[in-house]
């Protein structure tokens, strides 16, 4: 399959991951694709590190070559914009994936999606399941992730999975993401480059919920699919994340992609109403962690 694919990696201040991410990268089994590494300003050493990567790799590594300085403003941006400068980069690859720089792959993750895609051409979107990776030997729970307590760490990956608490209901993906909750791990998501570019629309200025976005806007025009079997992503849990830190932000932003997205496409008025019911509980789910977290 002559299709290549440009891996978006964000990175914020996140130093003790990036080899382990850029890693991962080094061992797909996929080898069409290059690397575009981006950096949010971080105040950390994350890009002099992932820099040195770079220039003591091995001349094989054809990936790292790939690697390439795209920071060009001056402080920090909100990652829904950020992300969106990310995608908009003059790219010749003719899809994109995602991967926060505090995540990782299993090494078959773009050879099983890519199969996916030449099996079924009209799918414009692919994701897949993810596993939770512990930074620490031991974490308190998190809010968005409620299939966590401290009583059950399992070594460094929990046994459970993303689709374990979310799973995908692909009947009616747009319906179903709009009005239950968002399926798809951000750092599985693989767009067919030209679709995403025709929807992607305006930056938002999100702090957790761009990928949300996206996906809406996606599965409102095109297919989807997901990789059925083992996961093939590892999401970071740490205490610097956003849904640690501010999880009423998140559930905020949640609401606005919401009520946006419903304008995406025509709606029948039971769908509207599960919109309603849904933006319900969403302001419920947000005057709780305001008044209480």
């Amino acid at each position: 399959m002559n299709k290549s694919v440009a891996v978006i990696v964000s990175c914020y201040n996140h130093s003790p991951f990036i080899k382990e991410c850029l890693d991962s990268l080094r061992r797909q089994t996929y080898k069409d694709f290059a690397v575009y590494f981006w950096d949010n300003n971080s105040s950390d050493d994350s890009y002099d590190l992932a820099e040195d990567i770079v220039i003591h790799s091995n001349e094989d590594d054809t990936y790292l070559r790939h690697i390439c300085d795209t920071t060009s403003f001056d402080k920090v941006l909100p990652i829904g914009i950020a992300r969106w400068y990310m995608v908009t980069e003059e790219m010749d690859e003719d899809y994109i994936a995602i991967l926060d720089a505090d995540d990782y792959w299993h090494m078959d993750k773009l050879s099983k999606q890519m199969e996916l895609i030449e099996r079924n051409p009209d799918v414009k979107l692919v994701f897949t399941d993810s596993y939770y990776s512990h930074w620490e030997e031991k974490i308190a729970q998190v809010e968005n992730y409620p299939i966590f307590t401290e009583q059950k760490v399992y070594d460094r990956i929990d046994k459970k999975t993303f689709h374990d608490k979310y799973p995908p209901l692909m009947q009616d993906p747009f319906t179903n993401l709009l009005t239950r909750y968002n399926f798809m791990p951000c750092s599985s998501l693989l767009f067919e480059k030209k679709a995403l570019y025709d929807v992607i629309g305006n930056p938002m200025a999100y702090t957790a919920a761009e990928d949300y976005d996206w996906v809406l806007k996606m599965t409102a025009k095109y297919d989807c699919d997901y990789v059925l079997g083992a996961p093939l992503v590892y999401y970071r849990i740490h205490e610097k994340q956003l849904t640690k830190r501010s999880p009423w932000r998140c559930t905020a932003e949640e609401i606005d992609v919401v009520k946006r997205a419903r304008h995406f496409r025509h709606l029948t008025r039971a769908e509207n109403a599960r919109v309603n019911a849904h933006l319900i509980k969403l302001y419920m789910k947000l005057i709780y962690k305001e008044l209480f977290k």
